[in-house]
């Protein structure tokens, strides 16, 4: 099953067609592929998996505006947001197995720059400035950012984030 998800998620990044809609099939072909497991219980392919997917999201935001924000929707929103905060992992939670932590640490540095992306962009084309206005969104990125294994280059990229996100 594995190996068609990665058959199937490499076919995805192929696609130069950029639509809000794609989103949401992504998000759900992510749980699908990964069994639904959360970060805890992921295996090795389902980190891989999930890091080729957060890539493919953050360019599909890339060509979006923000109609593709609206047509998206709340539910496509929130799915994505959810995705972001359950994934910027700190390498110090305890709650990490130590088969997970294993996997995760291999795809840590992309699968952070590329949530970073998503966040990124969803702030680029957000239609109201309050759009992410979510003090766990903040926390999550701080929790990653001081992260005493990220390269400095994650460590900055999350720092430029932080101002632009409204927590007013």
């Amino acid at each position: 099953m594995l190996d068609l998800g990665t058959l199937i998620i490499d076919t995805l990044a192929l696609f130069k067609h950029r639509c809000p809609s794609a989103i949401p099939i992504l998000l759900d072909s992510l749980r699908i592929l990964t069994a639904g497991r959360s970060p805890s219980k992921k295996q090795e392919k389902d980190w891989q998996l999930t890091n080729q997917t957060a890539h493919i999201l953050s360019m599909n935001l890339r060509e979006l505006d923000s109609t593709g924000l609206i047509a998206l929707g709340v539910k496509g929103l929130d799915s994505l947001i959810i995705l972001v905060q359950t994934h910027l992992i700190s390498h110090g939670s305890r709650w990490m197995k130590k088969q997970s932590y294993t996997a995760w640490i291999a795809v840590q540095e992309r699968l952070s720059m590329n949530l970073y992306g998503i966040i990124t962009e969803l702030l680029r084309i957000q239609s109201r400035r309050d759009t992410l206005h979510y003090a766990d969104m903040l926390q999550a990125i701080a929790d990653s950012i001081m992260d005493i294994t990220q390269t400095d280059v994650v460590v900055v990229y999350g720092l430029n984030i932080l101002p632009n996100l409204n927590m007013g």
